[in-house]
């Protein structure tokens, strides 16, 4: 998100809508968030997912700017609401952990989205 301008004209509602799935999510740094990093992370990134990985889930649009908490300031962008908590990888690729808790309402500068599109019947 780096060089982006964040703008918000009066009375505009800002939305992104994506499929929720599996490669719909944000990817945050823990530099770079309000969260402390685990000391078992291997590296210093995290996912904000769009659906729960662990137990599936059905899918379909999903604005990511309301369920993520997406705002913007001075020039960045930010999460401030983790769904599904926050996936982490240790040295044991295989098998993420997931931050849960009290995580909403603490803010993680956005460095990635992954936003599948919605896939609609014609």
């Amino acid at each position: 998100m780096t060089g982006q301008v964040c703008m918000s004209p009066i009375g505009c509602v800002r939305n992104v809508i994506c499929d929720a799935n599996v490669n719909t999510f944000v990817i945050i740094f823990f530099n770079a968030s309000e969260i402390v990093r685990p000391e078992d992370a291997f590296l210093n990134r995290a996912f904000v997912d769009s659906t729960n990985l662990r137990t599936g889930g059905l899918g379909g649009p999903l604005d990511i700017f309301s369920s993520f908490g997406m705002s913007c300031e001075n020039k960045k962008w930010y999460v401030t609401k983790y769904p599904h908590g926050l996936r982490y990888y240790t040295q044991n690729v295989e098998n993420p952990k997931l931050i849960t808790g009290d995580l909403d309402g603490k803010k993680s500068e956005i460095k990635f989205i992954s936003c599948v599109p919605p896939m609609y019947d014609y």
